[in-house]
């Protein structure tokens, strides 16, 4: 199911639109439905896992998260995206009819800013990432996927009775593994791989083709050029011809003259 929502406030300092194909943070909930005369929102027996059924109000509570702003180093305990997926998750929570022991229902929510993924079991437990805006969404429902069964193993028994962020330095090292792994999308999807090896050989051709139109605009000019030579070649070669025969009549008269004065001369000498 995918939507789009306006933005809500977030913990982070920041609202640059994350247009990266990265992963930001990865987080863990408790979800379940409390009923009207429960509204306190207490963990005990009456609360329950939302299902197409519930009735009553949701029920969210925030176990554990990794962001990378603690991958960076940041010394400050500064979680972005907390409260904006905390309202989501209580407007449009995910129901926990799928396949017991398997996380589903998966959700997509994109805003303007970036995106965010999630999906509960039918006990509750909610999974959910924040990613760039140009981060596959198939990818991120693999991650929770994957992240699913060992966190659900290793926390199972304890979420339910966790209170806020309590599983946070106990889950940290699970989710910084799968931080690590999935963080660059080339890692884990050969998909993504053969698409930028196929951009780059596009990219590589395209550069080709602009050589090859610039390499043929040399040419053109080169042969444009030349007919300009041989043009001028050949007027050469028509000019010449002409000077040469009025070089030719004009020697020819010359002689003609210089035959008639010797002939003058010696005519005059005999008389």
């Amino acid at each position: 199911q995918k939507e789009k929502i306006p933005e809500t406030k977030t913990n982070s300092p920041s609202t640059n639109t994350m247009t990266d194909n990265k992963i930001q943070s990865i987080l863990v909930y408790r979800i379940a439905t409390v009923p009207e005369h429960k509204s306190n929102g207490k963990d005990d027996d009456t609360v329950t896992s939302i299902s197409s059924n519930s009735s009553g109000s949701p029920f969210v509570k925030l176990l554990a998260v990794y962001d990378n702003t603690r991958k960076e180093g940041s010394s400050k305990k500064e979680y972005r995206h907390v409260d904006t997926i905390s309202d989501i998750l209580k407007s449009n929570p995910p129901l926990s009819d799928c396949e017991t022991g398997k996380l589903g229902d998966f959700k997509i929510v994109d805003s303007n800013m970036y995106k965010i993924v999630y999906g509960a079991d039918t006990n509750g437990l909610c999974l959910a990432v924040v990613t760039g805006l140009k981060y596959p969404t198939r990818i991120s429902i693999q991650m929770l996927t994957e992240l699913y069964n060992p966190y659900s193993e290793q926390f199972g028994a304890k979420f339910k009775s966790s209170s806020f962020k309590t599983l946070n330095k106990k889950s940290r090292h699970l989710l910084s593994s799968f931080y690590d792994k999935y963080e660059d999308v080339a890692n884990v999807d050969k998909t993504h791989d053969i698409a930028n090896k196929i951009d780059k050989v596009k990219e590589t051709m395209q550069e080709n083709i602009v050589q090859a139109l610039q390499n043929t605009e040399h040419i053109e000019s080169l042969a444009s050029r030349a007919d300009v030579m041989h043009e001028q070649a050949e007027m050469f070669k028509r000019k010449s011809k002409v000077l040469h025969k009025k070089m030719k009549t004009k020697n020819m008269k010359t002689t003609i003259i210089l035959g008639l004065v010797a002939a003058g001369g010696i005519v005059g000498v005999s008389g």
